[in-house]
């Protein structure tokens, strides 16, 4: 199952006798939530960085291989 901050802020815990405090509960699925999205952003932004890294790889091992050949 994928977790996404939107299921943390929602979710509901049962009440219960001698619970813990609902703010306190809530307060933390709220950090929760956001040190999610946070890392989620961040993932995204190094995959794309990481695609990008590999275009311009293959760009210079193309022309390495030029090169390669030319002084054949």
């Amino acid at each position: 199952m994928s977790l996404t901050p939107n299921d943390i802020r929602n979710y509901e815990f049962s009440n219960q006798m001698r619970g813990y405090d609902k703010e306190e509960v809530d307060d933390f699925l709220e950090q929760t939530a956001r040190a999610l999205e946070e890392v989620k952003q961040e993932n995204l932004k190094l995959s794309m960085e990481m695609d990008s890294l590999k275009s311009q790889l293959a760009g210079l091992r193309q022309f390495e291989d030029k090169i390669g050949r030319a002084h054949v």
